[in-house]
């Protein structure tokens, strides 16, 4: 088992948030053809709950897959286990989400993620919490 360095995880998450993000985008642009007044348009909750909705999916629906890797992770050759070594339930993906999500949100105050908030298994506070690895794909994996 050979964790994944924090570059590459910072590189999946990044290429996953830029991904989620277009997405929201094309969907507001969608919604925008429609052409509503503001406060009357029909999908204004999607718009409100949209970046949390698509993002807590995309993240909990693809790193409780069985593979455990997002798009991001694929790319880079990282994936995400439970400690046990099985994928992670859609609960502890969620949890893990949430948690990532505080996180980011705490890190762009510009507190940037010193390596000290990692343990010996490289595992920030939302992995631990959620009980999961990020790992390096084994070749026999791929």
């Amino acid at each position: 088992m050979k964790y994944a360095p924090l570059w590459k995880r910072s590189l999946a998450f990044l290429f996953d948030a830029l991904l989620v993000a277009g997405l929201m985008w094309v969907s507001q642009w969608v919604l925008d053809l429609w052409n509503f007044p503001e406060p009357f348009h029909p999908l204004v909750g999607l718009l409100l709950v949209g970046p949390f909705g698509f993002g807590w999916l995309y993240f909990a629906l693809l790193e409780s897959s069985r593979s455990g890797q997002t798009l991001g992770k694929k790319l880079l050759g990282i994936q995400v286990k439970h400690l046990t070594g099985f994928p992670l339930t859609f609960t502890q993906a969620s949890l893990r989400w949430k948690l990532r999500f505080y996180l980011v949100l705490f890190t762009f105050s510009w507190v940037f993620v010193p390596p000290l908030w990692m343990n010996a298994r490289r595992q920030f506070l939302h992995d631990s919490a959620a009980e999961s690895l990020v790992l390096e794909k084994s070749k026999s994996e791929k």
